[in-house]
């Protein structure tokens, strides 16, 4: 993108199940949905930005069903939403990613999603760095993220919020100034 195609959006309805969207350097306007297994690898989290659509009352830049087993976002950055930036129910990894001035929360984890995140930094969002449930249904969320080589601070409230059985496993990370 945008070389075979306009939007990330098409290239991600186009590409076959387990294929590669490159999205070159540059900043896109979206509201992503991810349904399938792929990999979005952007040029880094510095020169590949999503932010939303203008004018949209976008609460989730970039969503990711609980169909969607085996997705990758690399060297992106996700900036700039009413809500969350990603909002997560599948299975995903997430390395040297940048989520940040979001209203809401960087990342939200929901229902049974597996998450790996590495060499990522979350900042400077609304509320949480990462939530890990659901305000509505707070004792069903079994998330689970394995957090290694990431930076976790300045969020509005609190670094990672877990409710109902969440799970984190956190390595060589910092978690500060939340």
């Amino acid at each position: 993108v945008p070389g075979d195609y306009p939007s990330i959006q098409e290239a991600i309805d186009a590409i076959a199940p387990g294929g590669t969207i490159t999205v070159a350097p540059g900043t896109y306007e979206a509201e992503l949905t991810i349904w399938k297994p792929l990999t979005l690898q952007g040029a880094g989290k510095d020169k590949t930005v999503i932010k939303p659509l203008p004018n949209h009352l976008c609460r989730v830049i970039v969503s990711i069903t609980s169909e969607a087993k085996g997705v990758t976002l690399a060297g992106l950055s996700v900036t700039g939403s009413n809500g969350d930036g990603l909002f997560i129910y599948g299975k995903a990894s997430l390395n040297g990613m940048q989520l940040s001035d979001n209203d809401e929360n960087g990342i939200e984890l929901g229902g049974s999603a597996q998450v790996t995140i590495s060499k990522s930094q979350i900042s400077e969002n609304g509320n949480d760095g990462i939530f890990m449930g659901s305000f509505f249904q707070r004792s069903v969320s079994q998330a689970q993220a394995t957090i290694s080589s990431s930076q976790i601070s300045g969020n509005g409230e609190i670094g990672i919020l877990m409710m109902g059985s969440s799970q984190a496993t956190i390595s060589d990370s910092q978690i500060s100034e939340n």
